[in-house]
């Protein structure tokens, strides 16, 4: 009998799974699209990338105690739901239910697809992406879309099928990407990894404790019964985009630096007035570059780490001195190698995470995406937005963003939970975070070069 191809999960991958398996943890991407997509055309799409991509078409499963991706002898395609557009909030409402639905992930594939659209005369519509975050990390998740629309975008065939140009004869592909840990630097792999771990593991312990200390009575709490994602759409326009990074390089810091400062003093402006207390937020190092051999961007898989960090957020704080700290703080772990470091531990510490109800991972977590390229090149439609969004639940942090700068405009995409905040105060918080940037952005244009 043949062996069915199975990889176990990295140790990042096993992280993001154990929070699955507690909350639903999933990236939801959406598109925003004005032109004609076929039904046929987007399944062609799909099912070719379900040809090229084995952890499109897996479940995970357990062995013993330990998670893999498993391909089963089923080839489940990618499921596509059409959704009627009731509103122009109907595509919001449907990202808010697909963070909330979790994937079972003993059932291939773990990717789904909505298509909202309007009245037969309408030409805008919205494609949206949702996977289980175990599966995907930003790059892939991208790669994906760009596979998707130059599929779909291709016109019809001799015979009528869409997606022409697709080598339908071709075999499906069953080796699976190896695992971040198969692939990090020979200094963070087996007992050359010891010593750094050990002394990574002392500092985070010292900063918990030092962290914990300072906040007790203060901090945020877990909010209790049910609750449900909020979404916040936020997008910059051309020219103010072009102004805040034409800052961020004056000022020498990076716009991810920038954006933290700028949300930290948004969410502690409006929660914690008047204080002066260690908030955490939180680094997402891509580490495709950095693995031994790299890995593209094109593999579908995850290769992300998390790294959380804690600085002291005075509410009348200076922008650009927050970001500069910021910035010099992610340096300096950096330099240290804590990226693979958090990625070799992500497991134990997520699984120390959910096991304390009472404790909230942060107040702000932002992952910045850069200058995101995504086009349509040929096809009958044209892609006029992108949003992204990442599931949070009540042990997360406070509130959540995704950005990235699509078409020359910085796109900002908040999560927030109602049993934490109410809509008015979400986005009070947003309109804080732009007033700051705005306003700061302003002071070091009109600062002598």
């Amino acid at each position: 009998m043949d062996r069915v191809p199975a990889r176990p999960l990295g140790t990042f991958e096993r992280a993001q799974y154990l929070t699955g398996e507690r909350f639903a943890y999933n990236l939801v991407v959406s598109l925003h699209l004005r032109g004609a997509v076929s039904a046929a055309g987007l399944q062609a799409a799909l099912e070719d990338l379900q040809r090229r991509h084995p952890l499109l078409r897996c479940a995970i499963h357990r062995r013993g105690k330990r998670p893999v991706f498993e391909l089963g002898p089923d080839r489940a395609p990618i499921p596509v739901r059409r959704v009627e557009r009731l509103d122009n909030d109907t595509w919001k409402a449907e990202v808010e239910a697909e963070l909330a639905l979790p994937f079972e992930t003993r059932r291939a594939p773990l990717v789904r697809v909505a298509h909202v659209v309007g009245d037969p005369g309408s030409e805008r519509h919205e494609l949206q992406f949702t996977f289980a975050h175990a599966l995907v990390d930003g790059a892939a998740a991208l790669s994906f879309l760009r596979g998707v629309l130059a599929a779909a975008g291709r016109p019809a065939g001799p015979s009528g099928t869409y997606g022409a140009g697709l080598d339908r004869a071709s075999s499906w592909a069953s080796t699976f990407p190896p695992s971040a840990d198969d692939r990090l630097p020979a200094c963070h792999r087996g007992l050359r990894a010891l010593g750094s771990s050990g002394r990574f593991l002392a500092r985070q312990m010292a900063e918990e404790i030092a962290y914990r200390w300072r906040t007790r009575g203060q901090r945020s709490m877990p909010p209790a019964g049910p609750f449900h994602c909020r979404v916040l759409p936020l997008a910059f326009g051309e020219e103010e985009t072009s102004t805040l990074v034409r800052a961020t390089r004056r000022r020498r810091v990076s716009v991810w630096s920038a954006l933290n400062a700028a949300l930290l003093l948004a969410v502690v402006g409006r929660r914690y007035p008047g204080s002066c207390l260690p908030h955490r937020f939180f680094a997402f190092p891509m580490l495709r570059s950095y693995l031994s051999p790299p890995i593209p961007d094109d593999v579908v898989a995850s290769y992300t780490s998390v790294m959380r960090l804690a600085l002291p957020v005075d509410h009348d704080a200076e922008l650009w001195t927050l970001a500069a700290a910021i910035h010099r703080q992610s340096d300096r772990v950096a330099k240290r190698g804590e990226k693979f470091l958090s990625a070799r531990w992500s497991a134990l510490s997520m699984k120390a995470i959910l096991s304390q109800s009472g404790c909230r991972m942060g107040t702000a977590a932002l992952s910045y995406a850069g200058a995101v390229d995504l086009a349509a090149d040929g096809a009958p439609f044209a892609v006029e937005g992108l949003h992204a969004f990442v599931s949070n639940f009540p042990i997360g942090p406070e509130y959540t963003a995704q950005a990235r700068i699509f078409r020359r405009r910085l796109w900002l995409d908040f999560v927030y939970l109602d049993s934490d905040m109410n809509e008015a105060e979400a986005s009070a918080i947003a309109g804080d975070l732009r007033a700051l940037l705005a306003a700061s952005a302003a002071r070091v244009g009109e600062e002598p070069a």
